[in-house]
């Protein structure tokens, strides 16, 4: 004989194979599915990183300058300091760059909220979750340093 009996049937070393064959597309399946879902967790981290770090410049522009008169030159700020050159968050509109502030005098604080959708890349994992998008959100608080009546 050429194989091994095993309950009575004879077992071939091409059926292996094929087994073996048909767990690693099982298993490779499974790596892959979670390898993309990790780089989408990446980019995504990336993307709140890069408008929290730019709320934080907004709001410390903000406590410096923190007249209403200078909100728009709070939320140019915020629009172009943002520190990563693969996440363009430039093109933000107005109403995704929330400013709220307690008061205009020193010892007041002033909020800068930024809101931006994360885009997911991978269908399958978009399928998974969902929704093709994350909702994406930081808020900084800071304190009025100073007033300063004229916007730079």
């Amino acid at each position: 004989m050429s194989g091994k009996l095993r309950f009575g049937k004879q077992i071939s070393g091409q059926g292996h194979k094929a087994q073996s064959l048909i767990e690693m597309t099982l298993s490779f399946t499974v790596i892959l599915f979670l390898l993309l879902a990790l780089i989408d967790f990446g980019y995504a981290f990336l993307t709140w990183i890069t408008i929290r770090d730019a709320a934080q410049e907004g709001a410390t522009y903000g406590s410096i300058h923190p007249g209403t008169a200078c909100r728009p030159q709070i939320r140019n700020w915020v629009r172009n300091s943002a520190s990563s050159t693969i996440i363009n968050i430039s093109a933000l509109p107005d109403d995704h760059i929330i400013i709220t502030s307690t008061g205009s005098s020193v010892g007041s604080s002033i909020n800068v909220q930024v809101n931006d959708e994360y885009h997911i890349l991978t269908p399958l994992v978009s399928l998974a979750i969902g929704t093709p998008n994350i909702q994406l959100s930081a808020r900084i608080s800071n304190t009025i340093l100073q007033v300063d009546s004229a916007c730079p």
